[in-house]
């Protein structure tokens, strides 16, 4: 818009109106985007159906992940019978672009409106400084230029590395999340062991009744038969069992309308694992195994902020055969992974075991041999399918699905990133270009009186360094910091199992480079484009 004041300002000298000037520039932008939002629109529609199966189909290839559903709807999909795209959503992305369209060309309309015809042909975008007196040098050189000219408008200046930070640091921060978001860790949060047999329990189904675990553990598959079948399997080194019972909270959840009570029994060889996650409070697991004292997960102060250490908690457990109400000491608080326990409560199981008189054993924990794993997996897997009421799953596949999971987040968040990135460039691009459009004439009087093409080439180099370094010192201060504090909350409200700090090295050299060479092959181009214009091109460039 900056060459264009001139001539709106010649227009003005003729008679136009300011609202007709304000009708230019408006019309002009819509114009724009009468070419541009046709095209988005019609290449939007060609890629949805891929980008949808592709997601589908991915997820289909995840073992446990609920691939049957997502098979069903990449053949919905492919066969027509779900349509993806509906005029609503059109209209609804031709309202959003034409309104970003509106509000990027009020700014435009004002500025041009306003200037008086004397003005508008002097204008040349500069900035008005309310320094009544400006600072001057008794000698000139490059960095003296450069900075005469980067303070000529710091609001655009500022914007400009701030728009540019912005994405640095949300880049940044996705990158870290992604980074502490390992497979292999999570997959080891969520399984301890190499294979796990679990009872596939669940509560207050009317059509399946027998699926209550107060049902399932008076004829529990995972008898002392089945786990001695299972240590006979040839490969597997040890098996590890753990108990669990329900219960509802008497006085902190009355009603079980929170949480309910979930109790993990652990056994002796738990003992240094659990006394070690404990983050408040002391106990050890002999103290526990005399039945007055009960651990809780730091989960728990989220439902109850007000437990404390040495709280009594009333539990009455469903046994099968009833309800049988304890009162147990609030000795600790731990973080524990999800692998470990899957409660919010833990006792140990001797204790567990003397409450309940059925059989309440709800997962085995197996450790294989490695290199038996495939024959040993295929047998534990046969026996599992000797029950309905059992479910599998082993550390390979649980890393294998967090690998697909964490590559879409990947591909949705940075793709994401590129789309913002590419904004913020072209806002750098249209500062570079602006501010050596309206310089022409102030540049071409300089080089009159001596500067070389060199010193004129090496000061843009310069504009162009500050934009870098701004840029990354923002991007990489402020994304790093913004990145741990994401990762302390993801770790502290347990989002995808995350425990342990990654920074992203990678990716923060990777945003540095990209940085720097767009900033090189900008300054290059805007050079090269400039030293076409002879001498006296320049210096008449205002006339």
């Amino acid at each position: 818009m900056i060459p264009k004041v001139q001539e709106y300002g010649k227009l003005k000298a003729m008679g136009a109106t300011r609202r007709q000037i304000r009708q230019i520039v408006f019309r002009e932008g819509i114009l724009v985007t009468g070419i541009a939002l046709p095209a988005g629109l019609l290449l939007s529609s060609l890629i949805a159906r891929p980008i949808v199966l592709l997601m589908h189909e991915t997820g289909a290839d995840i073992p446990g992940s609920g691939q049957t559903f997502n098979q069903l709807c990449v053949d919905l999909v492919r066969r027509g019978e779900v349509p993806l795209l509906h005029w609503w959503i059109y209209l609804l992305t031709a309202v959003s672009v034409l309104l970003t369209v509106y509000l990027a060309l009020v700014k435009p309309m004002h500025t041009a409106a306003k200037i008086s015809p004397v003005e508008a042909m002097r204008y040349q975008g500069g900035h008005k400084s309310k320094q009544k007196q400006r600072k001057g040098y008794p000698s000139l050189n490059i960095f003296r230029l450069t900075k005469a000219n980067l303070s000529r408008n710091k609001k655009r200046t500022a914007i400009t590395i701030v728009t540019l930070s912005a994405v640095g640091v949300l880049f940044l921060v996705t990158a870290t999340v992604l980074s502490c978001a390992d497979p292999k860790e999570i997959a080891r949060q969520e399984i301890e062991s190499d294979y796990k047999i679990s009872v596939d329990s669940w509560e207050n189904d009317k059509m399946n009744p027998d699926r209550s675990w107060a049902e399932i553990m008076k004829n529990n598959p995972l008898s002392e038969m089945f786990i001695q079948e299972i240590q006979n399997i040839p490969g597997v080194e040890n098996v590890q069992t753990k108990t669990h019972l329900n219960g509802i909270l008497m006085d902190l959840d009355p009603e079980n309308e929170i949480t309910g009570a979930s109790v993990t029994g652990l056994g002796p060889a738990y003992a240094e694992e659990l006394e070690h996650a404990l983050t408040e409070g002391a106990v050890t697991y002999e103290e526990l195994e005399e039945g007055s004292a009960i651990v809780a997960d730091e989960s728990y102060l989220h439902w109850y902020p007000d437990l404390k250490i040495d709280d009594p908690i009333r539990i009455s457990f469903r046994t099968g055969d009833g309800m049988i109400e304890r009162t147990f000491r609030l000795a600790a608080f731990g973080d524990f992974s999800s692998g470990l326990s899957s409660a919010s409560l833990i006792l140990p199981t001797s204790v567990l075991g003397n409450i309940c008189p059925y059989n309440i054993t709800e997962t085995c924990e197996i450790t294989v041999a490695p290199d038996q794993k495939d024959a040993a997996y295929q047998a534990l897997q046969a026996l599992a399918d000797t029950s309905d009421y059992l479910s599998t799953s082993n550390y390979e596949e649980r890393v294998s699905q967090w690998e697909s999971t964490t590559a879409l987040m990947s591909l949705a968040g940075y793709v994401f990133l590129i789309i913002l990135g590419g904004i913020g460039i072209m806002n750098l691009i249209n500062t570079m270009i602006n501010s050596i459009y309206t310089r022409k004439h102030e540049l071409g009087m300089i080089q009159a009186i001596g500067m070389s093409e060199k010193q004129l080439i090496r000061m843009m180099q310069i504009e162009g360094l500050f934009y870098t370094a701004g840029t990354l010192i923002l991007s990489l201060g402020l994304g790093s910091l913004a990145g741990y504090c994401v990762f302390l909350y993801a770790k502290a409200e347990r989002m995808m199992n995350i425990t342990v700090f990654h920074y992203p090295v990678i990716q923060a050299v990777i945003l540095s480079v990209t940085v720097a060479a767009v900033q090189l092959l900008l300054t290059y181009g805007v050079s090269r484009s400039f030293r076409r214009l002879s001498l006296i091109e320049r210096i008449r460039y205002s006339e």
